[in-house]
Parts: C-alpha cells; structure tokens; sequence
C-alpha cells in the first residue's frame, strides 16, 4: 500500500519560533538583497546611460566634421549644383544641431543615472548597517538571557546544597 512508504515527520518537541529580533533581521535582509539587486539594475542603467552617450558624441563628431567638409567645398558648377549643395550644408548642419542635443540629453540621463547609483548604494549600505546594529543587539540580549539563565541554575544550585545540608 502506497501510505505504508510515505515516511511520517514527527513534530519537533519545541517548535523554532522567530523572536521579534531573529524576525527583524530576517526582514532586513530580505530587503538587503532587494537593495543589491537595486544597486545592480542602476550600474546597469547608468552603463547603458554612458554607451549612449558616447555614441551621440561619436555621432555629433561626425556630423560636425561632415558638415565642415561640405561648408568647405566651392565648386564654381552651375546654379542647380550650387543650389543642391547649399540645402544639403543646411541639412546636415540641422542634424549636427540635433545630434548635439541628442549629446547633451545622454550626457544629462548619465548624470541621472550615476545619481541613482549611489543613492542606491547608499541604501544598500544603510540597511547592511542597520542589519549589523540589529545583529549586535540580538546579540547582546542573548548573552544576558544567558548570564540570568546561569544566573538562576548557580541559585537553584545553592538552594538544593543548602536543602540537602
């Protein structure tokens, strides 16, 4: 029969219970590893933040230049070619224009983006120091139940020698 193979788990005598310390601590590292992962998302925007960036600077410089090498260009042809010319050196100075604002906006989201990384990580390191202060009071309560639990068995100690005497 399949229920004489399932093993039975006997109850613990005294059941764990988390004290309201053990149960803030595991609170706090629960959000620990929520702010790490915080702290990871933002270095990864603000990586992307800086690639960006950098593209619109590498695109900004060629357009510029490409701008320039046609403002230099005076070629004595005939008024349609001239005239061609002419609007291309206005389109491409309206897109140097705007690749510059695309640079500064990047420049502006990296900015961004390195604020939101350390106010993560600032969080992250308030909480592992909230979890270390919590840890030491934990601690230290328990190193007093302790001194009072001896504390009590050296008495009941000394009140069955004094009994038996």
């Amino acid at each position: 029969m399949w229920y004489r193979c399932r093993k039975v788990r006997k109850a613990s005598p005294r059941p764990f219970r988390m004290t309201g310390d053990r149960r803030r601590i595991a609170v706090l590292r629960r959000l620990a590893r929520v702010r790490a992962i915080e702290s990871q998302q933002a270095a990864w925007h603000l990586a992307e933040a800086r690639s960006m960036q950098l593209r619109m600077l590498e695109l900004a410089s060629r357009s510029r230049s490409l701008a320039a090498d046609y403002a230099e260009r005076c070629g004595k042809d005939d008024t349609q070619t001239l005239r061609t010319l002419h609007v291309f050196r206005a389109q491409l100075d309206i897109m140097s224009a705007e690749t510059e604002a695309m640079e500064e906006e990047s420049g502006r989201a990296a900015e961004l983006a390195g604020r939101a990384l350390a106010i993560a990580e600032h969080r992250m390191e308030a909480v592992a120091d909230r979890i270390s202060v919590e840890e030491r009071r934990e601690n230290a309560r328990q190193r007093i139940r302790v001194q009072q639990d001896s504390g009590g068995l050296a008495r009941r100690l000394q009140f069955s020698n004094v009994r038996s005497a």
